[in-house]
This record gives structure tokens, sequence and C-alpha cells, in this order.
């Protein structure tokens, strides 16, 4: 049976109106099974979606700021399209704008449609920090917004990161300028993107999107802040707005233990979008408001936040939606918390304190401002049991698992695997788990393909087929300066040795502190050379793979009884913090 094709390639060719085309490629861009599914792009269909989409770009209006906003929501895909078909995303755009390379030194020479496609669709192999200075000076605004969209790139090439991070220091040194207010669903997308740039200055890009957004929410009719006043049942108001807390996502499984405990001191409200609602919201929150998911009026936001009357708001998370990013930017209640289920910085001044577990924050977190510390309830639920890492042959090759994002996939990580495989056994496979599907997939199959010839990059699974392909792994890499909470955990329920690197940023931190109170501290790389001779003794050793297994057994037991150990919950953090703002 061969595989799924992307749909719209046939139905697009039989359109000749530029106007029908044109919302037909647009809408199709922007959703369809395409984008979900494995999915396969025959020889002869690349062609044809290259064509189409140069003349999708080449026709697309920029006339007003609907135009520009159009080109910025699909640049994202438009991008894995290009990079899909195994074609360099720079030259593809040189080609269909007709911009040569001293135009991209000058973009403001270029005609104004040209500026404006570059500005919406470019990114850091294309734009440079001195190209943005010059352009600003004549158009400060779309100059501003292309640094902006260039940082919602995660570039797996070395050359190209640095470039956006030369941008992101451009963005910096300028001032904010007044934009649409349409133009902040761009900006959250690269505030959420740049967290995971591999760039030490990372942050300070974000606060510069932040500061900017910020800016352009200035002035909003607001609704008027509330004196704090106790509930019927004598208890302070709390509401909770909440992204992707449903039960099938990692954020319900770290936090949904946590703020049902905010139910014994506080009357809890839960604002999240409608397509997340459950029955399971009833046991974090006595009261649920919900809104669409598509709802783009931070003024309606504001007010409907407002309607619950809270003496205190709570963000669990702060960055991964828009209506987190826009409303964590207002000053909605007289206490204003969030914790850090999206593992960055908010970068918002109207953030009171960041709820963070006490052994994070040994080391300053000066990013994240005030802290409110807490010790017990830290981990998420450990997987379901039953799980144990594959019996492999005896005669069968050693093999490396990666379970991370493309986002976290950084140069840096990638180069030390590459070194790691000079060295590595004859033979040893490289699987990575990017949780990723359809189109996004197909452009990190080809990407990877040149760097890692034969690696195997697998599809998005369920969980029960994604713990039986990594229960094969011999080792299993955590990415670096980024982590994952639930990738340690499921190689402790697996019995298979996990390791990262230690670092100063809290994404750095998590990793190396669980496996360390897990008992098995000695995965905690503090350097790359520490990294590399660990994977090469594990690779070697299946007598150590199986001394980490034994200790990894016991790794659960001895976290839950840490946990129980600890004086306070998060709920008991917020608390405090309330009684020591009152």
């Amino acid at each position: 049976m061969s595989e799924p094709r992307i749909d719209f390639i046939q139905s697009a060719r039989r359109l000749s109106g530029r106007e029908e085309f044109h919302k037909h490629l647009f809408e199709s861009m922007l959703g369809g099974q395409w984008r979900q599914r494995d999915i396969g792009l025959p020889p002869g269909d690349e062609a044809v979606l290259l064509e189409l989409l140069a003349r999708w770009i080449r026709e697309a209006p920029v006339k007003d700021e609907l135009g520009m906003l159009r080109l910025l929501v699909v640049r994202g895909v438009v991008r894995n399209l290009v990079q899909a078909t195994a074609t360099g995303y720079r030259d593809f755009l040189l080609q269909v704008l007709g911009a040569s390379e001293d135009d991209l030194q000058q973009p403001q020479r270029m005609p104004a449609w040209k500026q404006l496609k570059v500005a919406a669709l470019g990114d850091g192999s294309l734009l440079s920090a001195a190209a943005l200075a010059e352009w600003s000076c004549h158009d400060p605004v779309h100059a501003r917004m292309a640094a902006i969209a260039c940082l919602d790139a995660c570039p797996l090439d070395a050359g190209d990161a640095q470039r956006t991070g030369d941008i992101g220091r451009w963005l910096l040194s300028v001032p904010p300028v007044k934009m649409p207010l349409r133009y902040l669903e761009p900006l959250q997308s690269s505030a959420f993107f740049v967290s995971y740039l591999g760039d030490p200055d990372r942050h300070a890009f974000k606060k510069a999107i932040v500061r900017q957004a910020g800016a352009m929410l200035h002035g909003l009719p607001l609704p008027a802040q509330r004196q704090p006043a106790a509930a019927a049942d004598g208890k302070p108001r709390l509401t909770i707005v909440g992204e992707l807390l449903f039960p099938q996502h990692a954020m319900f499984r770290c936090y949904a233990d946590q703020l049902a405990g905010l139910k014994e001191h506080f009357q809890v409200t839960l604002v999240t979008d409608q397509p997340t609602r459950c029955a399971e919201h009833g046991q974090i929150s006595h009261g649920q408001v919900y809104f669409p998911a598509h709802e783009r009026d931070v003024v309606r936001l504001a007010h409907l936040v407002a309607s619950t009357a809270p003496d205190i708001i709570l963000y669990p998370s702060v960055g991964m939606s828009y209506w987190t990013f826009v409303l964590s930017m207002l000053r909605l209640a007289p206490l204003q918390l969030m914790s850090v289920g999206h593992p960055a910085p908010s970068c918002s001044e109207q953030i009171d304190a960041t709820l963070v577990y006490h052994d994070l924050a040994g080391a300053p977190l000066p990013e994240y401002g005030p802290l409110a510390t807490y010790d017990a309830q830290a981990l998420p639920a450990a997987p379901p049991g039953g799980w144990h890492a594959a019996v492999a042959p005896a005669d069968a090759s050693p093999a490396i698992a990666i379970n991370a994002a493309r986002i976290k996939l950084t140069p840096q990580f990638l180069a030390l695997l590459a070194r790691a495989l000079e060295s590595a056994p004859p033979g040893v496979q490289v699987h990575f788990f990017p949780n990723a599907s359809g189109v996004e997939l197909l452009a990190l199959r080809r990407a990877l393909a040149r760097q890692f010839p034969g690696a195997q990059v697998h599809a998005a699974a369920s969980y029960a087929d994604y713990m039986a392909r990594l229960s094969r792994a011999s080792v299993i890499l955590q990415s670096f300066p980024f982590g994952g909470t639930n990738t340690a955990m499921d190689a402790l329920a697996l019995g298979i040795p996990l390791i990262c690197l230690e670092g100063g940023d809290l994404a750095s931190r998590v990793d190396p502190l669980l496996l360390s109170r897990a008992g098995l501290g000695e995965l905690r790389a503090a350097s790359t050379a520490q990294y590399l001779q660990l994977l090469q003794c594990f690779l070697a050793s299946g007598a150590e793979r199986s001394r980490i297994a034994a200790l990894a057994g016991a790794g659960f037991a001895t976290l839950a009884a840490q946990d129980a150990g600890g004086q306070r919950t998060l709920a008991g953090a917020v608390l405090q913090a309330w009684q020591e703002r009152a």
C-alpha cells in the first residue's frame, strides 16, 4: 500500500483563478490530514509542489496587513513544505522573488511587495543583522517584524543558528515600534520558538519580543482591577489560566495533582480553551470558563478572566498558546504567578513570582524574577507499570535513542552526536523520536538524513508503541540545553541509561536533579567530554547497562519517598505568596 500524499497538490493544479487558487492553498496549508499523518512525497509531486508554492508566494496579495498576516501565519508550513522536497529554503525564496544577493544586503531598495514578502517569509539563512539595520532606517515596522519572524526558527545548521542569534541581538538594540494588534499572533509564535534557540542570549531575545508586544497592548480598554475580597466560603479567589491541560498532554501529567491541591486553600476557577474541556477539569477547579481556541481579541479575553473576580491568577505555563502569552502581559489580579510547565521565563513585568521546585532554585535564575519555591509533589506521575528494556539478541548492534522535538535538536547537540558516532562501535543504530508527523516529519527526515545517513526518524505514535520502540535502545540521550522530564521518567521505567548535560539554565537543571534524586547522579555529565565518555561506556558494555537497570528499578521508590518528605506543595507556595502580599 502506498503512503498517503499531500492531498492539495492535485486539486490546486486545477485552479486557474488567482483568488480561488490563493484561498484554496492558504486554507489547505492551515490544516489537513497530510499534516497529521506519516506521508510520502513522490519525485513527481516534489516539482509540482514547488511550482504551486512559487505561484502562491508570487501572487499573494500584500496590500494590507491582512495579506501580510496570512503569509506570517503559514511561514512555518511553507518552510517545511520546501524543505520536505530537499530544496534549500534560501535558494527557493531567492528564485521565487527574483531577488539577488545585493537585494538581501539592502532590502529597502527592493520593490515594496518584495520587501513585505521577505519580511514575512525570510529567516536567518536569508537575512542578516546588518541588512535589517539598514532596512530599519527606511521601514522600522517591517524590519522589526522580519527580525521577530526570523526568531521562530530553531535551525539545525550551525551557521544559520549563528545568524539567527545575531538577528536577535540586533532586535535587542532597537526600541519597540507601533504595530497592528493582529501581529501579536506571530509574535507569540516567535516568543515560543526562540525559547528553544541554542543561543545563550535566547531569553534576552524573548524579552525583546515581549517588550514589543507590551508596547502594542498599551492603552487597550482593559477591565479595572478589583480590590481583594473573599469568596462566599471565605477563601481567596484564584483563577487558573490554562493551556494544554487535558489528560493526554504532558502538561496535565506534570501538574494535575499539584493544581488539585489549590482547592483546599482557594476558590478555584479554570479559564481555558473549549477543545480541552474534560471531566478531569473538575478535579483541579470548582468552576470552569471556556472560550473558543481561535479567540484573538485581547480585550474579550481579558474581560473573560476578569469576570471570575480573581485575587490571584496562576499560569501553570506561559507562552505555548496565544492567550497565555498576551494575558500574562496584563495586570488582571492583585497577585499574578506562573509556573514552568513551559520551562522558559515569561519575560513579563506583570508576573509577580515564578513557582519553582526549591532544589532547582539553588543557583540564581534572574530571568524568572522573584521565585516562590516548594519541595513536595515535584514530579509527574510515573509511567504506567510493566515496562522494561527489551532483550536484545547477543549479536545485535547497540542503539542510541533521542526523544526530542525538532526544536530541541540544537546544532551543538547534533555536532556532539556526530562526534560520538565517529568512535562508536560498528553498526550502531540511531533512532530519533521527534513526536512529529506529516510534512514536518518529512522535512526533518530529509534534514537529518544529510548528517546521519541511516538514522531512523520515527513518526508520532501512541504511548505504548513509543515505549515499545524506546525499550530496544541501549542508551537514551537527552539533547541540550533542553532535556525532557517525561523522557527521563520513561528511561527510569525502562531501566535504560539516560545521559544528560548539566547547565545553568532552568531547562538544563531538571534532568540532572531527577537522576540524582533517583540514585543515578553518575549519568549527569558536567561537560561534553564526560557526556561522550558516558555514551562510549554504555555502548560498549552490556554489564554497565544492566547495572544501571538495577539501580533504576529502585529509582521510582526513592523519588516517591523524597516527594513524601517535602514540607510545602505548590499550593502551599501559592498560599504563602498570597499571605505575604496581603
